[in-house]
């Protein structure tokens, strides 16, 4: 009985499962699409991973030569913002034997569907996977349980992957290191393990200079900022960082936390207007469960400044 309802679940699933789908670049992002890493940390297009994927077969001469594949979800971040983030390490991801299967979770990811994600990643690991599956598996777990707010679980799997990719020198790390690094200082702030996030973080600046990572450093310095309720430690210039965020349809914790920095800066026109852009983009984000104290922020801002879902926004001309 307990296998046909797990049948029966699956089934189901790959009904409802979106469409694979690759994004065209950091900015044009949308929920539902996945985005493809190099190991500089940018955003490869569909064209240039057709180029890469042949080039692998022209070097290589099999596709399990080559392998060196990492995934997150690229929730905004590696983890927030429903779109799935795959680091490209000279092999594609849907070349692997079990392509369909993780292919699936990555979809379900990168639509927002955390507890679909979830179960089909579950019924993924319970099958017999090939040993370089193990980095991908961990990190994709570690990413779901953060979002569904089992912190300690998350933590786990994100220090699992880190001690086993841990660089001699951090110029060579791979692209799922820098990932999960990011990932563990956000958890540890999310959490409240302020001291050990703070401890972390400096390390965070060896890592690539690719705008992917560029918008984590972002998300990294903003969500310490907050928990830490100091807006004076942030470094970079706020209305750079909400240019950047606004163009993208993803990252949508970036821009409620830019609002909160805005408004202890004392610009509530501009806190206002980054609070009332955030909502489109918060697709799979579950700050409820991922930043219970951001997401507390933000209900509270929006009762207080009367935005809701009907407001329709306007073109407010960001300075500069």
């Amino acid at each position: 009985m307990h296998d046909e309802q797990s049948s029966a679940s699956m089934a189901l699933m790959k009904i409802e499962e979106p469409a694979w789908k690759l994004a065209p670049s950091l900015e044009d992002a949308q929920v539902g699409e996945v985005m493809m890493l190099d190991q500089h940390g940018r955003v490869l297009s569909p064209g240039r991973i057709r180029w890469l994927w042949l080039r692998s077969w022209l070097t290589a001469g099999s596709m399990g030569a080559a392998l060196g594949v990492t995934a997150s979800l690229l929730l905004g971040s590696a983890v927030w913002g429903g779109a799935a983030a795959v680091a490209y390490g000279g092999i594609l991801v849907w070349q692997m034997r079990h392509r369909s299967a993780l292919r699936r979770v990555l979809a379900l990811c990168a639509a927002g569907k955390r507890d679909e994600a979830r179960a089909a990643l579950d019924h993924l690991k319970s099958q017999r996977m090939p040993a370089q599956y193990t980095p991908v598996l961990d990190m994709l777990t570690g990413n779901l349980a953060f979002l569904q707010g089992d912190f300690e679980e998350a933590l786990a799997y994100y220090e699992r992957v880190i001690d086993q990719h841990r660089p001699i020198d951090h110029s060579r790390a791979h692209p799922i290191y820098w990932i999960c690094a990011f990932n563990r200082v956000q958890l540890l702030a999310a959490s409240g393990q302020l001291d050990r996030a703070r401890s972390l973080r400096p390390e965070l600046d060896s890592a690539p200079s690719g705008e992917y990572f560029a918008m984590d450093r972002m998300l990294t310095d903003l969500l310490l900022a907050f928990h830490l309720g100091n807006v004076a430690m942030l470094d970079g210039d706020l209305y750079d960082w909400a240019k950047a965020a606004l163009k993208t349809n993803r990252f949508g914790l970036n821009v409620v936390l830019l609002s909160w920095a805005f408004s202890q800066r004392g610009d509530r026109e501009m806190a206002r207007h980054l609070l009332r852009e955030a909502p489109q983009r918060l697709t799979g984000h579950f700050l409820q469960d991922s930043a219970p104290k951001v997401h507390a922020w933000m209900e509270e801002k929006k009762i207080e400044w009367n935005i809701t879902g009907d407001d329709e926004l306007d073109d407010f001309q960001l300075p500069g």
